[in-house]
């Protein structure tokens, strides 16, 4: 359980966890983060894990909403970055939350 697109992450553990995440294809990877402007810079560093600057087939990128605020400025950036699969995640729900038509959300 951790946020692996969290600038204090060390670039090691990410490179680590990429080359376990590309070791197992027949897992799918489940990478929630509050920072989706963070996934496609920290993707480009591992480079040699991406195929042209994608996660692996096997990762599904997601992102963590609280409220309105946060809703609004994570999703567009989680949909910047080409996936599989992106997802939302919403909690801890402090206020309501109009996810409007999120018909690129899986």
């Amino acid at each position: 359980m951790a946020d692996a697109f969290d600038e204090t992450v060390p670039f090691e553990w990410r490179s680590d966890l990429f080359e376990l995440i590309e070791q197992t294809p027949h897992l799918a990877w489940l990478l929630l983060t509050k920072r989706p402007e963070n996934i496609r810079p920290m993707i480009a560093e591992i480079a040699t894990a991406m195929c042209e600057g994608r996660p692996p087939e096997n990762v599904w990128l997601g992102t963590s909403v609280e409220d309105q605020k946060r809703a609004d400025n994570r999703i567009p950036a989680l949909l910047k970055v080409p996936a599989v699969v992106h997802f939302v995640s919403v909690e801890p729900l402090l206020e309501p939350v109009d996810l409007g038509n999120i018909s690129e959300i899986d």
